[in-house]
């Protein structure tokens, strides 16, 4: 008999669909916000491990440095921020669409009777709506940077385990970056299932490693 988790998390970005993909229909689209979320993305890795009393102080640290960076004011990053998150990247998004095995493994597991919730370290609620996953009745949707902490920091998987009334050694967090969700997951105790297909670091605890969510409904059970 297959031994179904007692509650799983999903890392959003990379996981439920594909950041490959994607990236070209970002590249194609729009080659000339490449830089400005590249400097984006420098700006989320220096944040990553800084505690912040809430979201909204990570949030003006992030505007901070991301002013210094590309010189000029916080506000003018505030409307570009809101411009390329939130309304560029969920048009592709919509035509990007989720991995064909997200929804019917998220549906098998709540189907099932097992808390699911979504754990990433941006906005979620859009782009789960973009992908056509909203509509899911997810126990917990989680934006990392609500609590004041991205990942790898506990703050939010801790946070993720009280919403699925769970203990976080009965958490399961699914997620393909290494950095943010298996040494998150492994931080506070939790298991991690590592989505790559090449896995280039030694395993340790409870954590193993899928090339696929394909395989991960198989070896759960849940037909997809």
């Amino acid at each position: 008999m297959t031994t179904l988790p007692a509650a799983v998390s999903f890392d959003l970005d990379g996981t439920l669909y594909s950041t490959r993909r994607a990236g070209l229909r970002l590249l194609l689209a729009m080659p000339h916000r490449l830089p400005f979320l590249a400097d984006y993305q420098r700006a989320r890795r220096a944040l990553r491990e800084q505690i912040y009393p809430d979201g909204a102080a990570l949030r003006r640290a992030e505007l901070a440095l991301l002013a210094r960076r590309r010189a000029c004011d916080e506000a003018q990053i505030e409307r570009q921020l809101a411009l390329v998150i939130e309304t560029e990247l969920i048009e592709v998004l919509r035509r990007t669409g989720p991995d064909a095995v997200a929804r019917p493994l998220l549906q098998g597991l709540i189907e099932r009777g097992v808390p699911v919730a979504v754990l990433s370290d941006l906005p979620v609620e859009r782009k789960l709506a973009a992908l056509g996953l909203a509509d899911l009745p997810l126990r917990c949707r989680l934006d990392a940077g609500e609590t004041g902490a991205l990942k790898p920091h506990p703050r939010s998987f801790e946070r993720v385990a009280s919403a699925l009334g769970v203990a976080l050694g009965d958490l399961v967090h699914v997620g393909d970056r290494h950095d943010t969700d298996v040494c998150g997951a492994e931080r506070c105790g939790a298991t991690a299932v590592w989505l790559t297909r090449r896995p280039n670091r030694p395993l340790t605890g409870r954590t193993f490693a899928v090339p696929t969510l394909a395989e991960l409904a198989a070896r759960w059970g849940i037909e997809v």
